[in-house]
């Protein structure tokens, strides 16, 4: 199998093992498109069918319409952590929490989504304190960098900047 079937497969497995949270993307299937056009990067026709997720990215909603209120965005804050906690129980930690990656759906809640980059990882207690690592000092991929990631949508749904954008303002 070629880098992107292998890659497709990977995502639908991680997806599989995440299963089961209203916070999650919802996986509908792989399917092998027979009659379809192959992919133009490798010669495939598999498809990885998830849900819809209603209104789009938050990214995109706090661009257009503006930033969030503090009770919601606590209330989506607390669900994305819900998400991040079902994630890791499973295994699994996603490695790209951030304002596009989380869509929201028609009725307010927030899906976290692609997971093409999400990796398993092995339970292990860390001393220092998720809230004191910087994304630059993390070097393994285990749950603190979902944690500062979560910290950062929240920033931005909040504020409508980007927390690099933030930082570099505090220079």
């Amino acid at each position: 199998a070629c880098g992107v079937e292998a890659q497709i497969r990977k995502e639908t497995m991680l997806l599989v093992a995440v299963q089961g949270h209203p916070n999650v993307e919802e996986l509908v299937g792989l399917f092998h498109d027979k009659e379809g056009v192959p992919n133009p990067f490798c010669n495939t026709n598999l498809v990885l069918v998830t849900k819809a997720s209603g209104l789009g990215s938050l990214h995109h909603i706090v661009t257009s319409i503006g930033r969030c209120r503090v009770p919601v965005a606590m209330i989506l804050g607390q669900q994305l952590l819900q998400s991040l906690v079902h994630i890791h129980a499973c295994g699994v930690v996603h490695w790209d929490v951030s304002s596009k990656t989380v869509r929201i759906r028609s009725d307010g809640r927030p899906i976290l989504t692609q997971f093409a980059v999400a990796a398993r990882f092995r339970h292990q207690h860390s001393p220092r304190s998720p809230c004191k690592v910087k994304p630059q000092a993390i070097r393994k991929r285990d749950q603190k960098v979902d944690v500062f990631g979560a910290a950062a949508v929240l920033y931005f749904a909040m504020f409508a900047k980007l927390y690099d954008e933030a930082a570099a303002e505090m220079l």
